[in-house]
């Protein structure tokens, strides 16, 4: 039985998307069921929801838009230099020029 099915073959479903990983391509366990009527989809939700599939108990709710992450932190101690730690200035111990290809 697949989630066409499962949620009902006699609703209009407009599309289903399964959220799959980038790399394995596997399912992550959840999927997006996009319906035409609203009502319909109060339907489903009440009759699916902690219903067994599988041997998986569901659980079936409206989508909510994403929570954006924050965005990650560095040291905030001091400010960035690119070039700290560089060996590319001449100043430092261990610049060694290059030589030039021909």
């Amino acid at each position: 039985m697949d989630i066409a099915q499962l949620v009902s073959p006699s609703l209009d479903i407009l599309t289903i998307k399964i959220v799959r990983d980038k790399q394995s391509r596997k399912s992550k366990g959840f999927a997006f069921v996009e319906m035409k009527n609203e009502d319909h989809a109060a339907q489903v939700i009440e009759a699916l929801d902690n219903a067994e599939y599988r041997d998986k108990v569901l659980t079936v709710k409206y989508a909510t838009e994403p929570v954006a992450k924050p965005a990650p932190r560095f040291n905030q101690s001091r400010p960035y230099d690119p070039n700290r730690n560089s060996n590319r200035d001449q100043g430092s111990k261990s610049f060694k020029p290059r030589r030039p290809r021909i």
